[in-house]
């Protein structure tokens, strides 16, 4: 039978090792919500509050046609009657096509790093009507990514 081998074990060197800082980059991205263009907002509301569970934060409009609900550190946003072009992020709606939104703290820093890699950009970073600083982009299969800069 061979002798098995020992693995040499390091001896400290009285270094300590730096910790990493926890400290998100410029160009880190976090889940923020899902907007989803819905062609009946009573139905898609009932699934995601009562057949999903998840919690109502808000409806709007008069009638009611659009509303959020909570999800992990974000949330769903459905809406009918959105489904057409959007121009000032450069995508179009289409019902049951959600739409990723995530934040990041540089908007400007991400989408020039998304740009180097190869991004499809649809739109550049700008401020938007509702005052938050996007830039949209396509991802694969046509979805649409949209970055918005945290507050």
């Amino acid at each position: 039978m061979a002798a098995k081998k020992r693995k040499s074990i390091k001896k400290p060197t009285g270094r300590a090792k730096r910790p990493r800082s926890t400290k998100p980059k410029a160009t880190t991205v976090e889940f923020d919500h899902l907007f989803i263009g819905a062609t009946s907002f009573g139905t898609s509301w009932d699934f995601w509050t009562r057949v999903m569970g998840l919690e109502a934060k808000s409806k709007w409009g008069n009638p009611e046609y659009a509303g959020t609900v909570a999800l992990g550190s974000g949330s769903v946003t459905v809406a009918q009657g959105e489904e057409g072009a959007y121009d000032e992020l450069g995508y179009e709606v289409r019902n049951g096509r959600p739409q990723l939104y995530l934040r990041t703290k540089d908007v400007d820093a991400l989408h020039n790093a998304l740009a180097k890699r190869g991004a499809n950009i649809l739109r550049a970073p700008l401020t938007t009507h509702y005052g938050a600083r996007c830039f949209s982009v396509e991802g694969p299969d046509g979805m649409v990514v949209v970055i918005t800069q945290a507050k």
